[in-house]
């Protein structure tokens, strides 16, 4: 015989549901236990990935992490085995397979693969074919560059939405959405103003991109990050 459920009284709208599943104060727990389990999983077994370069053993840590981390997470409940064990396949399927982080790691280490990464970002930087011919890869986006530049990718967001505003104001003010103005030389002047503050936003864009490139040049060149290391500096304290 079927046993069926039924909703709470209280919930009136199918909105309700997504809200008390999330402030339900047994899955909140559940989740806060997941969160607790997971981060003790990775202390335990990070090793195996700090050693990877050592010893190569792809498949083997492939197989430690499946294993391992369905035995700690699949107890908590909220997972069942099958994905529980895909949240580690997908990982690893994107950092070997789609990425390859895990096969750079293990051939040239750490250091080269760092190094590879800030490589890949500051050829897509100078490639500038592959842009006009609409290449979507932003290398602005690779999960290193926050870390090296952070105040440099604020700065670029904060003048590109300026850009952006000003534009649509210039194109409203064409229009004649802004308003009509009595003097057709001051409608000229205003346009002047904003073609020349969008000039100023993207020549300031245009610094951050290029301290971007001295920032991750050969170790040749001076301020970039391999020149720093190369000559001993803590490039973390900068």
């Amino acid at each position: 015989m079927e046993e069926y459920l039924d909703f709470q009284p209280t919930l009136t709208e199918r909105a309700q549901i997504k809200q008390c599943i999330e402030t339900n104060a047994g899955i909140v727990q559940q989740e806060e236990e997941l969160r607790q389990v997971t981060l003790n999983w990775w202390q335990e077994h990070q090793q195996g990935l700090i050693d990877l370069p050592k010893n190569k053993e792809l498949m083997k840590l492939r197989t430690e992490f499946l294993q391992t981390f369905e035995a700690a997470v699949r107890p908590i409940g909220l997972l069942d085995r099958f994905k529980t064990m895909g949240v580690i396949a997908s990982w690893w399927e994107d950092a070997y397979e789609v990425s390859a982080d895990l096969k750079r790691l293990a051939n040239l280490g750490f250091k080269g693969l760092i190094d590879s990464w800030v490589d890949t970002i500051r050829d897509a930087l100078e490639d500038t074919e592959s842009k006009q011919s609409g290449n979507k890869f932003d290398p602005l986006s690779h999960k290193i560059v926050p870390a090296l530049v952070p105040h440099y990718l604020q700065q670029l967001e904060d003048a590109e939405a300026e850009v952006a505003r000003l534009e649509q104001e210039k194109e409203a003010f064409e229009q004649g959405e802004e308003g009509e103005t009595s003097e057709d030389e001051e409608a000229v002047n205003f346009v002047k103003q904003l073609e020349e503050q969008l000039k100023e936003l993207k020549y300031s864009i245009k610094d951050g991109q290029k301290r971007l490139k001295e920032l991750q040049g050969s170790d040749r060149k001076k301020g970039s990050i391999k020149y720093e290391k190369k000559k001993g500096y803590d490039i973390k304290s900068g």
